[in-house]
């Protein structure tokens, strides 16, 4: 008795709403189960799942007992989606890198599920997302060097994986990650993994928040400077 995210595509009535195609059945809190054909989608089948204020779309199922994988068709919507969170499911398979395609997104919240693989570089081509909350999931793999490219992330939440690897350096140049955005959630956390390797020095200068607890491999900080991005230049 769950949906089963399988497809996404636009509905033809084109009023432009994203559907999902799904498979099973909706529990809702306050109505019996009601069967959906393969068809049905999810936006109809459970209201709470998006909004759409102006020009944008809000996408929050959360806890909605979603499974199945998480469609590569969901890059179709280009710039229209500012809001992914599809937190505290029973979503597997991997993060599918046409996310990245999701270009006015600021906000992607995808942990307590299953969701296993590598984190995909082309989240680092997200350049308006300001909360990354991957947390609790199965990845592996490194963290990617892209991720470095998201200068308006405040928070960055890589907890409870089995990422290996360094640390890379340029996350220490986001200076959005620390207090001085007066966001309540801020900072990088990446503990409990298998990382290894020295901390990058500018981590400590521009991460207010740093938790790196749980690594047993990571040696503390690093003796090399971290570069100078060409940004960081006097003009």
């Amino acid at each position: 008795t769950q949906f089963c995210l399988s497809t996404v595509d636009d509905d033809p009535s084109k009023d432009g709403r994203l559907r999902f195609h799904t498979e099973g059945s909706f529990v809702s809190p306050s109505h019996a189960p009601t069967k959906r054909p393969t068809t049905s989608p999810l936006w109809f089948a459970d209201q709470d799942c998006y909004t759409r204020p102006k020009q944008s779309l809000h996408i929050a199922c959360n806890g909605k007992g979603l499974t199945g994988t998480i469609p590569s068709q969901i890059g179709t919507r280009g710039g229209v989606v500012s809001i992914l969170s599809m937190q505290g499911n029973n979503l597997h398979g991997t993060i599918p890198p046409e996310i990245g395609k999701l270009t006015n997104l600021n906000s992607l919240w995808l942990y307590g599920n299953k969701l296993t693989g590598t984190i995909p570089a082309e989240l680092g081509e997200l350049t308006k997302l300001t909360a990354l909350h991957l947390n609790m999931n199965k990845l592996h793999g490194a963290i990617p060097d892209a991720l470095g490219k998201l200068w308006k992330l405040q928070l960055l939440v890589l907890s409870h994986h089995d990422l290996t690897g360094t640390v890379p350096w340029r996350l220490g140049k986001l200076t959005s990650l620390n207090s001085n955005n007066f966001n309540t959630q801020y900072g990088l956390y990446v503990q409990s993994n298998k990382l290894s390797g020295c901390l990058p020095q500018c981590l400590d200068v521009g991460v207010d928040v740093l938790d790196t607890s749980g690594n047993p491999e990571l040696t503390g900080q690093c003796a090399e400077a971290c570069p100078i991005l060409l940004t960081e230049h006097a003009c």
